[in-house]
C-alpha cells in the first residue's frame, strides 16, 4: 500500500469538527449510511451516547464496508469509543452493548483461537453482563448476550468450560429479547440463523418462520439495509443447495433498498459459473453482494 493511500486512510478516519452538531446528527448520518461521518460526529461530541453511537458506527463499518487495508484502524476505533462511552456514563447499558459489539466484531475477525487467547469472549460477556445489571429488561443485552452462549458454545468444549456458554443460555436470553421486542429485524434474523443448531428438531421449520417474519419488516436504517441482505442469505442456507437451474434466481437486491443493479452507483463485481446457473456479484461502497440466489422450487 503506497504512502499516499495510507495518508489518504489516516485522515478519513480521524474525528471531523462537528461544532454545533448533535447526537441527532450523528443518528442521521448513521440512518443514511454514512458510518464514518456518525463515528467523526459521535466522537466529537465528547457524551456517552456520541461516543456509544461512534462505537455501533464503526463496528457496522468494519463488518460490512472497511477495506482490507483499513480494517485494523476502524475496529480499534469501535472498541475505543465503546470504552470511552462506558468511561462517560458507565450507567449506560447501551454503551456496554456498543462495546461488547466492537469486540465481537473483532473476534469474528481473528477467530476462534486468538479470540480465546486475547481474553475478548470474557470481554464481551462481562460487558453484556454490566447492561443486564443497569437494566435486567434490555433487549439488546439479552440479543447481543444469546448470540454470545450460541457462539462460544459452538466453538468447543473449552471454550464452554471457560467461559460457561451453553446452549440453554443462549436460548433464554433469545426468547427474553423476543418477549421485550418481538418486532426486532436484528433479533429475529440473529436468533433465526442459530436456531437449527439450538434446536436440532424443530429449529430450520421456526428459524424460517423468524426470518420470513424479519423479511416483511421495514428497513429503518442503512444497518438494517444490510440486515436485510444478510436475511436472505439466512433464507437461502436453510433452503440447501440447488439442484436444477429452475432453483436459481436473479434478486435486484444489493442494499435492500438504497441501490439495486441497475444504479450507476453500482458496478459488476465478477460472474461466476455454478453448478445450476451462473452467478453474478456487484460490488457498492466496497462491499459485495450477491444479485442471484437460491430459491425453493
Amino acid at each position: 500500500m503506497c504512502s499516499i493511500h495510507v495518508i489518504a486512510v489516516s485522515l478519513i478516519l480521524q474525528p471531523a469538527d462537528a461544532s454545533a452538531q448533535s447526537i441527532e446528527d450523528a443518528r442521521s448520518a448513521f440512518a443514511d449510511g454514512r458510518f464514518l461521518e456518525a463515528a467523526d460526529t459521535g466522537e466529537a461530541l465528547g457524551t456517552s451516547d456520541g461516543y456509544t453511537l461512534a462505537a455501533q458506527a464503526l463496528a457496522v463499518y468494519a463488518h460490512y464496508e472497511a477495506s482490507d487495508e483499513e480494517w485494523d484502524e476502524v475496529i480499534e476505533r469501535a472498541m475505543r469509543m465503546g470504552e470511552e462511552a462506558v468511561r462517560a456514563d458507565s450507567t449506560n447499558p447501551e454503551a456496554h452493548c456498543q462495546y461488547a459489539h466492537a469486540v465481537g466484531r473483532y473476534a469474528q475477525r481473528v477467530g476462534t483461537i486468538t479470540a480465546l487467547r486475547k481474553g475478548l469472549a470474557g470481554k464481551v460477556r462481562d460487558a453484556l453482563a454490566a447492561a443486564l445489571e443497569i437494566d435486567p429488561d434490555y433487549p439488546g443485552a439479552h440479543l447481543t448476550l444469546g448470540g454470545w452462549h450460541a457462539d462460544v458454545a459452538e466453538a468447543g468444549f473449552l471454550a464452554r468450560r471457560i467461559y460457561g456458554a451453553d446452549r440453554e443460555k443462549a436460548v433464554y436470553h433469545y426468547e427474553r429479547a423476543l418477549e421485550l421486542a418481538p418486532d426486532s429485524k436484528i433479533l429475529l434474523y440473529e436468533y433465526g440463523i442459530r436456531l437449527p443448531e439450538l434446536d436440532e428438531d424443530g429449529g430450520r421449520e421456526r428459524a424460517r418462520a423468524m426470518l420470513e417474519k424479519a423479511l416483511g419488516l421495514p428497513v429503518r436504517d442503512a444497518y438494517e439495509d444490510y440486515i436485510h441482505l444478510d436475511i436472505l442469505d439466512g433464507l437461502d442456507a436453510l433452503a440447501g443447495p440447488p439442484t436444477s437451474p429452475s432453483q436459481f434466481t436473479t434478486r435486484n437486491c444489493t442494499r435492500a433498498t438504497l441501490c439495486t443493479p441497475s444504479e450507476s452507483a453500482v458496478t459488476p463485481y465478477k460472474t461466476e459459473s455454478t453448478i445450476s446457473g451462473v452467478g453474478q456479484y456487484w460490488m457498492r461502497r466496497g462491499h459485495r453482494y450477491r444479485a442471484a440466489s437460491v430459491v425453493p422450487s
